[in-house]
């Protein structure tokens, strides 16, 4: 257990994770400098949408099963990784790694407990237990935020109880390495919402990535025909009671939705492409048949990607870009993770019904 934090002082460059396992020592230290204001990398750390964003090393995907952000409550989530698990029984269904969290300490401002404060570090402690002994720690981490110049200074440290059971780890497992990936992966998302398809830092997205636990086709009908987006589109009590979907690169991408006390709204836009089965592309700078729109409500492109997880499940990532990193602020504020994600949750509820 991780009782008290020990003092480090290290040269930190802006642009690499730097690791420290004293010799003998049960411990393994990631310390790195993320250019992104402390409440945006908090928030990165406390949002099950955005740790599905980051959490892993490189070519590892998440699928959370519950999540409680409070001292005593649980993390419950399987991590997919990049190879195919040579003991399932479907054909190139990815290797599962179950996990399962106990939240010990949640602190901002030096306090404990939920409070929000401004002073000292800010600091998270987590226990990795089994499913049927959550008592009994596997290990135990505590994550510190410390502000530096409108920067964070992270320092993540996971003890593992003894010096042979840390080698072991990163003998088999890769424990530095993956600790190392997995703090690049969220630098990389702190300081531009995530990398782009070419792997560089894109500072005006906003990305939503999940394992859904329905095909890939299932999928792309619920985005595709009229009767089945409007029965998900939008989180309740908010719906949508018409739309045009015309399915062809300049054809038409319009929802009129309609909410509590008689609001209504429309939403117009152009599908820049429509790759079936595995893609769509829209915004709403552009109208019907490529004409500029004269008022464009978000100013925003969006992509919708499908992917085979295997074993009848779909990657699916929704990236929507900006055009200013505070027009990406403004959208994180108005809600995006939770709305998109309340969206997502709809749709894979109503495909079990198919």
């Amino acid at each position: 257990m991780i009782d008290k934090l020990p003092p480090l002082a290290l040269p930190i460059a802006p642009e690499a994770t730097e690791t420290i396992a004293q010799p003998g020592g049960s411990q393994l230290v990631q310390v790195r400098l993320i250019r992104a204001p402390r409440e945006r990398v908090w928030t990165a750390w406390t949002e099950p949408d955005q740790l599905g964003q980051w959490w892993g090393p490189a070519g590892f995907s998440l699928t959370t099963e519950l999540f409680e952000f409070r001292v005593g409550g649980h993390w419950v989530f399987t991590m997919h990784g990049p190879d195919p698990d040579p003991a399932s029984r479907n054909p190139g269904a990815p290797r599962d790694f179950p996990n399962h969290v106990v939240w010990d300490r949640i602190e901002r401002g030096g306090g404990s407990g939920d409070g929000a404060g401004a002073a000292g570090p800010w600091v998270l402690g987590y226990r990795h237990v089994q499913a049927d002994s959550v008592e009994s720690a596997l290990f135990t981490s505590v994550v510190t935020f410390e502000e530096r110049d409108g920067h964070t200074l992270l320092t993540w440290w996971a003890d593992f109880g003894s010096n042979a059971l840390r080698e072991q780890l990163d003998r088999d497992y890769g424990a530095a390495r993956g600790g190392r990936e997995t703090t690049a992966r969220l630098a990389a998302h702190a300081e531009g919402a995530g990398l782009d398809e070419t792997g560089r830092a894109d500072g005006f997205r906003l990305v939503l990535s999940r394992i859904l636990p329905v095909r890939r086709e299932t999928v792309w009908r619920a985005w595709t025909e009229p009767s089945l987006l409007m029965r998900w589109f939008c989180p309740r009590p908010y719906a949508v009671d018409r739309c045009d979907l015309d399915l062809r690169a300049g054809g038409r991408f319009f929802t009129h939705m309609v909410g509590p006390d008689g609001w209504q709204g429309d939403n117009d836009g152009c599908y820049l492409e429509v790759v079936p089965g595995e893609r769509l592309a829209f915004t709403d700078l552009l109208l019907a048949d490529w004409r500029p729109a004269p008022d464009p409500s978000m100013r925003f492109t969006a992509t919708v990607v499908l992917e085979d997880a295997g074993g009848g499940r779909t990657k699916y990532t929704a990236i929507v870009r900006h055009a200013t990193a505070q027009g990406r602020d403004a959208h994180a504020k108005m809600g995006f993770h939770d709305g998109w994600g309340t969206a997502t949750d709809q749709l894979v509820a109503l495909a079990a019904g198919f």
